[in-house]
């Protein structure tokens, strides 16, 4: 039975992750169909056939008028929060602020259209925060279209399949005894690794670089020759340098916030997520990791601080000066280096509270008390404690504050995180960074392969 398998292109296609994801799809089954959108106006280069879309060229992005009631109704999601998230805040310039609802209005049109003409099954994606991926999430959602993420792991050195949910996709469930004797394996390569994939990251993001000006000459021209559309998706050469100064200048300020950790301290760790995604409504809902920041501070009992750990990729240069300033007048709270030993802070605190991130996992891994607001993959009963209602959460501090076991299962801990390590798929290039992926074809072979199942075992679920 045929399956049609589309794919968006947002890059340039000599980029490693763009060139891993075509790799993959090459190498798919002969029973999928492939289908390429691309922001870019040009074909690429595959050893397989398939139908190509500049997604431009559609006559929504033509139109002088587009009906935003329509669209949103359609999306079944406010515009508004679409806009309002990472994408916005990283190019925010003033006359696209303008545009951008129309723009999105463009692109419900266009995915609608594409979509159901096509007869699209599968979305096969790499988890993106622009426009043109978020809403195509959206209306695959409403279109009950399966998508498929190609995701980093959150252990390191391998990657996962994950759901329209971003839940991973399981394709080994491990019995009893098999979750004791691979968990030591889980705990080897992650909190007890010499030196965790995030630190390895930290070195390239959160350094005090030299601009290089050979690329940015590159990317200003580059820019000036795309489209009006094409430049809706990418900083111009004006936020580039904004960007780049305000990255120097919190290297320098940020750390001023620091205060010193103390250990015999009573403390909850808040880590602060990964901004691409956090600022993102669509992945994150409503929560704002500053805004819980208060929350936690005005529920937390006497005595009892919330330690917050900038996240080590960018040294703090990602974190707005203003927000710092915000919350060192909060006196419970204590804004802590970004380079503060992770393990120490881990084993001596009373809990780790998170929306979302990395931190929450790795806290399971410590037998810590782990409180979200989001609904990560690691949010299975038994595992951590779901903020579902805030008058809830003054009571829920102290709860686990008094007991540190409260709402925990040890066997069901070890069970999702054996699951999840069981279901990674190592690869030989270190895939920590998409920018840095490079896929052998025996490693794209078996990826075909792995992307097939996961499909099959989405489809047979819905069954």
């Amino acid at each position: 039975m045929q399956r049609n398998i589309m794919v968006l292109l947002d890059s340039p296609y000599t980029f490693p992750r763009m060139k891993a994801i075509l790799k993959i799809l090459e190498h798919l089954p002969k029973n999928y169909k492939l289908f390429i959108v691309s922001l870019e106006n040009k074909k690429p280069e595959l050893n397989r056939d398939y139908d190509f879309y500049y997604l431009y060229d559609h006559p929504a992005f033509s139109k002088s008028d587009i009906d935003l009631e329509r669209a949103e109704e359609f999306l079944n999601y406010p515009l508004n929060l679409l806009i309002d998230g990472f994408w916005l805040k990283k190019y925010q310039e003033k006359w696209k602020q303008k545009i951008y609802p129309k723009y999105v209005a463009q692109l419900a049109e266009f995915w609608e259209d594409y979509l159901v003409k096509n007869k699209i099954d599968i979305y096969f994606s790499i988890l993106e925060c622009s426009y043109p991926h978020t809403v195509a999430y959206s209306i695959c959602e409403r279109l009950n279209i399966k998508v498929i993420y190609f995701a980093i792991s959150r252990i390191g050195g391998s990657i996962m399949f994950l759901d329209n949910h971003f839940m991973p996709i399981y394709k080994i469930t491990p019995n009893k005894d098999r979750i004791e004797e691979l968990y030591p394996k889980v705990l080897e390569s992650t909190i007890n690794k010499a030196k965790p994939f995030k630190m390895s990251i930290s070195k390239i993001k959160g350094r005090f670089k030299v601009p290089n000006i050979t690329a940015s000459l590159h990317y200003f021209k580059s820019y000036f020759d795309k489209t009006f559309f094409e430049k809706l998706n990418l900083p111009s050469p004006s936020v580039v340098i904004q960007r780049y100064f305000r990255h120097i200048v919190r290297l320098g300020i940020v750390p001023l916030f620091y205060k010193k950790v103390n250990l015999h301290e009573r403390y909850f760790l808040y880590p602060l997520p990964h901004f691409d995604e956090a600022y993102n409504s669509y992945y994150h809902g409503m929560y704002d990791i500053f805004e819980n920041i208060k929350l936690v501070s005005r529920a937390l009992p006497h005595g009892v601080y919330l330690y917050v750990k900038p996240h080590p990729h960018f040294s703090g240069s990602d974190v707005p000066i203003s927000k710092l300033m915000s919350l060192s007048r909060l006196n419970n709270v204590k804004i802590i280096p970004h380079n503060a030993n992770s393990k120490e802070l881990n084993e001596n605190c009373v809990g780790v509270i998170t929306v979302g991130g990395t931190a929450g996992f790795e806290g399971i891994l410590y037998n810590k008390p782990v409180i979200v607001f989001g609904k990560p993959f690691y949010s299975e009963p038994g595992t951590v404690l779901v903020v579902n209602d805030l008058m809830e959460l003054p009571r829920l501090l102290l709860k686990v504050i008094k007991n540190p076991n409260y709402g925990i299962s040890t066997e069901k801990r070890k069970e999702m995180a054996v699951k999840y390590y069981l279901n990674q798929i190592p690869l030989k290039g270190s895939p920590n960074v998409f920018g840095e992926m490079n896929l052998s074809d025996e490693e794209a072979i078996m990826l075909g392969k792995e992307l097939d199942a996961r499909y099959s075992l989405l489809i047979n679920k819905e069954k």
